[in-house]
C-alpha cells in the first residue's frame, strides 16, 4: 500500500511599500519580460515561424501571466 504525506508549506507575498503607479509599473515590466522570454523559448524550437502564428502561440503561453495591455500605435 502507498502512503503519501503531505508537507504544508506556507509563504508570505509582500507588495511594495510604493505607490499604486509604481506598482502597476513593475507588474508591466515583469509582464513584458515574460513575453520576451516566451518568444525566445518559441523561436528557440520552431526557427521559422510567421508573424501572425507567433503572436498567436505567444498569447497562447502568455494568458497565464494576465492580461497584457499593448500599447496603441
Amino acid at each position: 500500500m502507498l502512503a503519501v504525506r503531505l508537507l504544508r508549506v506556507g509563504f508570505v507575498c509582500t507588495m511594495s511599500t510604493g505607490t499604486q503607479g509604481e506598482d502597476k509599473k513593475r507588474v508591466q515590466e515583469d509582464r513584458g519580460l515574460a513575453v520576451d522570454a516566451a518568444v525566445v523559448r518559441i523561436m528557440k524550437s520552431r526557427k521559422v515561424l510567421s508573424h501572425n502564428d507567433l503572436v498567436r502561440v505567444c498569447g497562447m503561453h502568455t494568458v497565464r501571466c494576465a492580461q497584457l495591455q499593448l500599447p496603441a500605435s
